[in-house]
Formats: C-alpha cells, sequence, structure tokens
C-alpha cells in the first residue's frame, strides 16, 4: 500500500475518510439545511434522486459507490468498495 501503484487508493480513501469526518461530526445541522446531500453527493460516484444515508456513516471509497433512485439507508452503514 506504500508504492506508487497504490498512491491514488490512499488519496481517495483519505478524500472520503474527510467527507465521512465532516458529516458523522456535525450531521444534525446538516440534516436541516441540504448540506447532508450536497456532501453525500460529493463522496459518491453518483447519488440518485430522492436517495440518501443516514449518519452516522463510514464509507472507504466513495467514488465507486453508486445509489440508484430512491434508495433509503438508515444509520450506522459501513461501506466497503474496492
Amino acid at each position: 500500500m506504500r508504492t506508487a501503484t497504490y498512491q491514488p487508493a490512499r488519496e481517495e480513501m483519505a478524500r472520503t475518510e474527510a467527507i465521512n469526518y465532516e458529516i458523522n461530526q456535525s450531521w444534525l445541522p446538516m440534516m436541516t439545511d441540504g448540506r447532508l446531500q450536497e456532501k453525500l453527493t460529493e463522496m459518491l460516484n453518483g447519488l440518485g434522486a430522492g436517495s440518501s444515508i443516514l449518519p452516522p456513516l463510514q464509507i472507504d471509497f466513495g467514488r465507486q459507490v453508486t445509489l440508484a433512485n430512491n434508495v433509503f439507508i438508515n444509520y450506522s452503514v459501513m461501506i466497503t468498495a474496492s
């Protein structure tokens, strides 16, 4: 994991972890003003219309996760995508 070959994977894990942290630390205000959906859209490869994930959440490779329309995932989900 420390070779140059894995550099893009490490960068994606760090990017996703930063968004995970932001969502998980401040999710209550985010639930009422739309920022949660914005952060999920930033994190994931695709977030279908009407879809949401309630925090807390843990996702490792956000750009490898796509949610279809009208998907609801309740709190405390862990998604490992490789």
